[in-house]
């Protein structure tokens, strides 16, 4: 099997965190070069604009961290470097203005992730990230990646190389959680992958639903009993 080599960094997958890291490094001189194995890139990230893309918050700083709980020390110092204000900057300087709506949540005046998307891959492209789509990780030893696409399968080094494969929420969108295996392949602990949100059965009245199916529940509280401890949810 033939090995090439990228004389710059190899970012696998092409959602946000993905095209994110390509467009600071893009944007510093940087070579950089995105392996997506779905056809077309942010496949998630568009489908979260479905809702009109709630991108940040406006409220406080500190009340915004807290919201992280466990993990507020944590992510306290990556916020104040590129928090709330930043992302808003950065929507800005790719032409999509924001607004605030009535619960505080600010999002793009569009309403849509796609104008986004476009003008965040235009971006890259004019600062000379490459973008390969139909290219899937299947093996990871040392610095060689090993790809599959549609034509062939080949082995790939770097100078450097990002894993950017989201979670395993989606795999209809490309979240299927399948590095996990490349890690521990290579020894590499990792957390489980574990749900972080989740739906629930609830005998609704015949008239909610006729009247409210698929609305959206606002300025509500809800409460459950989870082995014999009450959980609020907000």
């Amino acid at each position: 099997m033939p090995t090439q080599h990228f004389n710059g960094t190899i970012i696998i997958g092409a959602g946000p965190s993905g095209l994110m890291i390509a467009d600071i490094l893009s944007a510093a001189g940087k070579k950089v070069r995105i392996y997506e194995s779905m056809p077309t890139p942010g496949r998630k990230f568009l489908m979260a604009g479905r809702g009109g893309l709630n991108i940040t918050h406006s409220e406080g700083f500190d009340q915004f961290v807290s919201r992280y709980g466990e993990a507020s020390a944590t992510i306290y110092p990556l916020l104040k470097t590129f928090g709330p204000k930043e992302v808003i900057e950065w929507m800005t300087q790719l032409g999509q203005e924001s607004f605030i709506g009535s619960s505080g949540r600010v999002f793009p005046k569009a309403m849509k992730a796609a104008p986004l998307l476009r003008a965040w891959l235009d971006r890259l492209k004019n600062q000379g990230a490459e973008l390969i789509t139909r290219h899937r990780c299947i093996d990871w030893q040392d610095n060689h990646l090993t790809l599959e696409s549609p034509d062939n399968t080949f082995t790939v080094t770097a100078d450097q190389i990002v894993f950017a494969t989201g979670g395993g929420s989606w795999k209809k969108l490309g979240t299927d959680g399948q590095w996990t295996a490349l890690f521990k392949s290579n020894q590499i602990k990792i957390n489980p992958l574990a749900p972080s949100n989740c739906g629930f059965i609830s005998p609704w009245s015949d008239h909610l639903r006729e009247h409210y199916a698929g609305k959206p529940l606002k300025g509500v509280n809800l409460s459950t009993e989870l082995r014999h401890k009450k959980v609020i949810l907000c």
